[in-house]
């Protein structure tokens, strides 16, 4: 079987996942989970590497989401499970994602022997539909901003290439982009990449003042760490 026959395979379980996860969390943020999971998935080298890489991202939000004091599951794959367990959706609780994560944790049981008999590829899907939640509360509890499925991938690149940016600093560089009127984290992918339109002298300056000291060498460090990627 290919990479892209075995990794299909994998994006089909996990798109089932987060299908049946869809009447409970809506379609924006199951559409969220979906993209998300094929942009980082597009960056595995072999299919064995999927799970690795939907681990990391996964990890990443998840300390931001803990940093904000968001109560949820330690394990985001929990936290996805029990979301086909419920029959209250996220309109029940206002479209407030930070409550309804809450609810879950709090109020539901997981039921164990199910996600025990889970595939790997279905815990994946579980894993996904849990990040995509902690993501959307991140975004309601920081206010006026967008992290992107692009986004993601590009700080699991990160991540992987050996630089960590922990959920201080994370936090930190945000909230300095949105006050400096850079609210779309895909300016920044795009920076990263040399890709897009944006202005990036404009974009250059603001983000080098939110890296803090040393901001050009460790925007040069992010760049190479991406643009490598790209090539390996």
């Amino acid at each position: 079987m290919g990479l892209f026959t075995a990794i299909g395979s994998i994006v089909s379980t996990v798109g089932s996942v987060i299908s049946g996860a869809a009447s409970c969390i809506g379609t924006k943020i199951s559409g969220f989970a979906l993209n998300s999971f094929k942009v980082i998935a597009r960056l595995s080298k072999v299919n064995t590497d999927v799970g690795r890489l939907i681990s990391i991202a996964a990890k990443i939000i998840h300390s931001v989401t803990d940093f904000l004091g968001i109560q949820s599951e330690e394990n985001p794959e929990t936290l996805g499970a029990k979301v086909e367990q419920t029959d209250k959706n996220l309109e029940d609780f206002g479209n407030d994602v930070e409550a309804y994560i809450k609810y879950l944790k709090t109020e539901v049981q997981l039921d164990k022997e199910k996600f025990n008999k889970m595939t790997l590829e279905e815990k994946m899907g579980c894993k996904t539909v849990g990040m995509a939640l902690e993501t959307k509360a991140i975004e309601q509890k920081i206010g006026g901003i967008e992290i992107t499925p692009e986004c993601i991938a590009t700080l699991t690149k990160i991540k992987d290439s050996g630089i960590n940016i922990d959920a201080k600093e994370l936090v930190g560089i945000v909230q300095i982009l949105k006050e400096s009127g850079i609210t779309n984290l895909s300016d920044i992918v795009e920076f990263l990449e040399g890709k897009g339109t944006s202005d990036r002298l404009k974009t250059y300056k603001i983000f080098s003042t939110a890296l803090g000291d040393n901001g050009t060498k460790k925007i040069l460090d992010l760049q190479d760490a991406v643009r490598k990627y790209e090539k390996d």
